[in-house]
């Protein structure tokens, strides 16, 4: 079950496990145009009783069956236009004067009143439980008869020049690599294989702390837990300023002879 305080962050999940990507409604801000993980016409929707567009364009990619374009201005929320997810290039879209019965080519939202979800930047990491994407900023703009009541920002990686940087997962991987490579005592390494191959998981506390080790063989991974677990803390990844635990893959070929080492992300992860 998924936890407010403590969403682990699995990283190493098969692609069929995420829903299709969403083409999502799009929001003005001033100068800045963001992708926007609210859908505030299904309130309106609601509010009327009925889904009645014209040109629903339903795909996997859009379930909706529209992508509508918003604008914040003066503190209020204004709907732009609503255009068909099937015929991009032909730009159909609705005639919101008719639909909403004015004379203004912009709709006062006055119908919504919940929080507008904008992320933007960087996707760090997909979350484990439900897919989403986690990116490098978040805002919530909350919003009451169509009109701004707050707004709440978050960073969702805690950026400090003491921590190991955890934004690229391959560069994690080349820092813990190295980190392998300089201590590793290959006297305890178990000598019944002198080459082999094995997938290894750690997992990454609220902290930035790596915490637990595992892997199939007991002398690998003992040797592997008293190397990774004196390294300095990463960075912290959270969600609306809640610290999570994570959960990091990758395999890892050895050479005992020649004292080689290679390690590499599973593809589901690349």
């Amino acid at each position: 079950m998924l936890r407010a305080a403590a969403i682990a962050i699995t990283l190493c999940i098969s692609d069929t496990v995420f829903a299709t990507k969403q083409i999502q409604d799009i929001i003005i801000i001033g100068a800045d145009s963001f992708s926007l993980f609210s859908s505030p016409l299904e309130k309106y929707f609601e509010f009327i009783g009925s889904r009645n567009i014209p040109f629903m364009g339903y795909s996997t990619g859009c379930i909706k069956g529209y992508q509508a374009i918003w604008n914040i201005e003066n503190d209020s929320l204004f709907l732009l236009k609503i255009r068909s997810c099937s015929y991009w290039k032909d730009n159909i879209s609705v005639d919101l004067k008719k639909l909403f019965g004015t004379s203004s080519d912009k709709i006062f939202f006055k119908w919504y009143s919940d929080t507008l979800n904008i992320r933007y930047g960087k996707i760090i990491r997909y979350r484990s439980g439900d897919g989403q994407m986690i990116y490098e900023f978040e805002k919530l703009i909350v919003i009451r008869s169509g009109h701004v009541i707050k707004t709440i920002s978050y960073n969702s990686i805690v950026r400090d020049s003491k921590f190991l940087p955890r934004e690229n997962l391959t560069e994690m991987l080349e820092i813990i690599t190295g980190h392998i490579r300089q201590h590793i005592n290959w006297k305890v390494i178990s000598t019944k294989h002198q080459k082999a191959k094995h997938l290894v998981k750690i997992k990454i506390d609220k902290n930035g702390k790596i915490y637990s080790v595992k892997t199939t063989d007991s002398t690998l991974e003992d040797e592997l837990s008293r190397i990774l677990f004196a390294m300095p803390n990463w960075e912290i990844i959270q969600i609306k300023n809640q610290p999570q635990e994570e959960l990091f893959y990758f395999n890892i070929e050895y050479n005992k002879n020649k004292k080689i080492i290679k390690t590499f992300l599973p593809n589901c992860v690349r």
